[in-house]
């Protein structure tokens, strides 16, 4: 299967593609990236030759995209996950305002969306939180809430956010987190949308550091949450979890694991934040 991405109906790789829904973030986002297509301010134009179903349980999707691997900017020389930042190399703060998509309610411009020159995927941009700070590449809780504050304002079933670490094929040590449309179902996707009911375990630890099942919380979907994209339904089972085990949370600190790892933190912050002030 091969594709120009010059029009997003060339993006589907997906049997069950169902039609999707756009916001205006969406449909701006869309508007703006083609935009910067068409004046040339990509080192490519997007184009996936050749595209393949894995084997297997897991359905792993390869792409062939032999322009980014010739023509992207070189990458950085990345020998540690903690490699502090380099002004001398490159990084966002010497974005040319062509490839600057949009300022995310900040009048400082802190707060970014921009194109990815070396596009994977179609409207593959970058999130770029406190850019002006320079931090390195590592994760921090004001971008994990703007990644997942992004992610919030699209109704799109195929957008994708995703952080890659250094030492993980991040190729430039300043935070930045990816965005770009997929239509492609991923399997925590897949999972949860053949599931029925919603799911959680509360866990303590013994003396000797093993965590020890000291209570469950489970309820049926109702028909409604069902319909609901995997990231709100992610969202419902940590707040109903935190809500159902309250009494023994309060005053004390704990500790969300989830499906979503890359997500958690930052759900946990705006859940708490939010239950408090209604509280």
């Amino acid at each position: 299967m091969s594709y120009n991405s010059s029009t997003e109906a060339n993006c589907v790789c997906s049997k069950d593609i169902k039609k999707d829904e756009e916001s205006n973030f969406d449909l701006v986002l869309k508007e703006k990236w083609m935009e910067a297509q068409k004046n040339e301010v990509f080192r490519y134009i997007l184009n996936i030759q050749d595209s393949k179903i894995l084997e297997g349980k897991y359905h792993f999707l390869v792409q062939l995209n032999i322009d980014r691997g010739y023509k992207r900017r070189f990458p950085e020389n990345i020998i540690s996950m903690n490699q502090p930042f380099n002004e001398k190399d490159f990084n966002f703060t010497k974005l040319v305002s062509e490839e600057q998509i949009m300022n995310l309610n900040n009048t400082d411009k802190d707060d970014i969306t921009a194109i990815n020159a070396s596009p994977i995927e179609y409207c593959h941009s970058l999130l770029l939180p406190q850019r002006c700070k320079q931090l390195p590449q590592l994760v921090t809780k004001h971008s994990l809430v703007k990644a997942v504050e992004l992610f919030s304002l699209s109704l799109s079933s195929y957008i994708r956010v995703a952080f890659n670490s250094l030492c993980a094929f991040a190729s430039v040590n300043h935070l930045h987190w990816h965005l770009y449309y997929l239509k492609w179902r991923m399997l925590l996707e897949y999972i949860i949308q053949v599931g029925i009911g919603l799911g959680a375990v509360l866990k303590q630890p013994r003396d000797n550091g093993i965590l020890q099942p000291i209570a469950y919380f489970s309820r049926k979907l109702k028909l409604t949450e069902s319909k609901k994209k995997a990231f709100h339904l992610e969202c419902l089972v940590i707040k109903e979890a935190i809500l159902y085990w309250q009494h023994c949370l309060i005053g004390r600190n704990f500790t969300v694991l989830s499906f979503s790892l890359i997500i958690f933190e930052a759900l946990l912050f705006m859940i708490i934040n939010n239950y408090l002030h209604k509280s």
